[in-house]
């Protein structure tokens, strides 16, 4: 999301604009400021209508989809670490606190605390996309 980030502001414009329907049928109760709304289009780029996601595409990191298998015998979740441990270093510390570092564990975690319907930041949730973990 660090693409979203950069945006000038004509270039948001831009992109609300393309999407207004698509804003609020997938984004109604998002408050404006901040990116929220284009955060939210991005988070929902599958559903997206193909003008909206023409504009949103080119700010998504590639797909989990690129990300290589992991090699024979190793975890799948030992990919990434590096990312994950970077971009999501809060919600380990607070929500896998018993869980021992290595071999991925901590990314188990986080995914199952994601699957259970938590929040995490938007830049946590994308390296944990972008890894390959959440789809």
């Amino acid at each position: 999301m660090a693409k979203i980030e950069r945006l000038r502001p004509l270039e948001r414009l831009r992109i609300v604009r393309a999407c207004e329907a698509d804003r609020e049928a997938v984004c109604h109760g998002v408050e404006a400021g901040g990116s929220r709304i284009i955060v939210c289009l991005a988070e929902h780029a599958a559903t997206l209508s193909p003008v909206c996601r023409k504009e949103i595409e080119p700010l998504l990191v590639a797909p989990a989809a690129m990300v290589p298998p992991p090699p024979p015998g190793e975890r799948p979740f030992t990919r990434g670490a590096a990312l994950i441990a970077k971009a999501c270093a809060r919600y380990i510390a607070l929500h896998c606190r018993g869980v021992a570092p290595g071999s991925g564990r901590e990314a188990e975690c986080l995914v199952d605390y994601v699957k259970s319907g938590k929040f995490v930041a938007p830049r946590c949730r994308e390296a944990l996309k972008l890894t390959g973990h959440l789809r």
